[in-house]
C-alpha cells in the first residue's frame, strides 16, 4: 500500500500526538479500523480505512509515534506483516519496501485501554458549520492561548459564541468567535470541550473544505469527516470550562 495512505490513517487518530496507545483491527470485510479513547477521557474515535494491508487480526499498538518515525525509512510502496511466537500470538508488525524494513514490537492486547461502545447517541441541539474560515480562526486562536484548556458554547443576548478560555464571572485571557449555527435550540447552559483535541482534529482533516460539529445539550459533540477510503469519527464529552 502507499505509505502516505497509512500516514494518513495514523495521523487521524494519533492527532498531533496525543493518541500513542491504541489497537489496530482487521474484520473480513477487508477493513482496518481503530477505537480510542484519550488519556483524559474526553474524547471518544473511531477511523475505519477500506482496503486493509493486513489479513485478519487485532495488533495492540503500544507506540504510534514510533510507528510513524519508522515509516520515514521506507519508500512509498509499503508491504504488512505480523509476526507471530510459536503460541500463535502476535508479536511484531514488519513493514517494508523494495529494499528495506523495519519492525515494531506489539503489546498484549490485555495492555491496550479499552475504548467504552456509545450505544445511544443524544439528539444535538446545535450544528455549527466548521469551514475552512472558522477552522483556521480556532486553530489561530487556540495556539495564541496555548495553555487554555476548553472552549465552550455561550449565549449572549441572543447570540451564540465560541470562547476559547470561558471563565464564569472571572476575567481571563480568551478568544471569542461569532459563531452562526445551522440548526440551533436555546441553551440552558454553558457546554464546554476539550480544545486541544478539537483543534488537532481539525489539523488532521484540513483536508476537508467544510465539516459539522454537531452539538448536544446532554454533554456530547460529534464531528466526523469521510474521504475515499477512510472515515473519521469524533466525540467530545462535556468537560468543566477551565481556562
Amino acid at each position: 500500500m502507499k505509505k502516505d495512505k497509512l500516514n494518513e490513517f495514523i495521523n487521524k487518530y494519533t492527532l498531533g500526538g496525543n493518541i500513542i496507545i491504541t489497537s489496530w483491527v482487521t474484520n473480513d470485510k477487508g477493513e482496518l479500523s481503530t477505537c480510542f479513547l484519550s488519556p483524559d477521557q474526553s474524547l471518544i474515535g473511531n477511523i475505519v480505512m477500506q482496503e486493509s494491508p493486513l489479513e485478519e487480526s487485532e495488533l495492540g499498538i503500544m507506540d504510534s509515534t514510533k510507528l510513524k518515525q519508522l515509516l520515514t525509512v521506507l519508500e512509498d510502496d509499503v508491504e504488512l506483516e505480523v509476526v507471530k511466537n510459536e503460541e500463535d500470538e502476535n508479536i511484531a508488525l514488519e513493514l517494508e519496501d523494495q529494499t528495506n524494513s523495519v519492525s515494531l514490537m506489539l503489546a498484549n492486547m490485555s495492555a491496550v485501554p479499552k475504548t467504552p461502545k456509545l450505544r445511544k447517541l443524544p439528539k444535538f441541539d446545535l450544528q455549527i458549520e466548521f469551514d475552512e474560515a472558522l477552522s483556521k480562526k480556532f486553530i489561530k486562536a487556540k495556539n495564541a492561548l496555548a495553555d487554555t484548556e476548553t472552549f465552550s458554547l455561550v449565549e449572549d443576548d441572543g447570540e451564540l459564541k465560541l470562547v476559547i478560555g470561558y471563565t464564569e464571572n472571572t476575567t481571563s485571557n480568551k478568544a471569542s468567535l461569532s459563531i452562526t449555527p445551522k440548526k440551533k435550540t436555546k441553551l440552558d447552559k454553558v457546554i464546554s470541550f476539550s480544545a486541544k483535541y478539537l483543534k488537532e482534529i481539525l489539523i488532521a482533516n484540513s483536508e476537508f473544505k467544510t465539516a459539522v460539529l454537531n452539538i448536544s445539550a446532554e454533554g456530547l459533540s460529534k464531528i466526523e469527516f469521510e474521504k475515499d477510503t477512510i472515515k473519521s469519527e469524533y466525540y467530545l464529552i462535556e468537560v468543566p470550562s477551565i481556562a
